[in-house]
């Protein structure tokens, strides 16, 4: 799936995967994933967040303080963390989105201009 997305995208992702696992995390969680994206430089997530008025800053450290009470593994055969399965649908979601809004642009491309009309 990580082919389907976008560099950024991909960057958060890889992002979240790594703090899991710097972590002990078993699972990469929505919060692995909000972090990141909140930290990207140059993303989107901290600038809609202020459109809402909201401190990306305060969000960002209460998703640090609920990261921190997230259950940890340690030991010599502790395998990388698997995808939660709200992240992996967030992620089915965002790349059912991205294909329809890509069908949604090719009709209106092979519609030309009297579709406008």
């Amino acid at each position: 799936m990580e082919d389907k997305l976008t560099r950024r995208s991909q960057e958060a992702l890889s992002d979240a995967v790594r703090r899991a696992t710097a972590e002990g995390n078993p699972h990469v969680e929505a919060l692995h994933l909000l972090a990141a994206l909140i930290e990207q430089d140059g993303g989107t997530a901290a600038p809609l967040l202020r459109a809402v008025n909201a401190d990306p800053a305060a969000i960002l450290a209460e998703v640090k303080d609920q990261l921190a009470r997230l259950p940890k593994v340690a030991g010599a055969t502790v395998s990388p963390p698997d995808m939660s399965r709200p992240v992996l649908s967030a992620l089915g979601t965002a790349a059912k989105r991205a294909r329809e809004l890509t069908e949604r642009a090719g009709h209106r491309r092979q519609a030309g201009p009297r579709a406008a009309r």
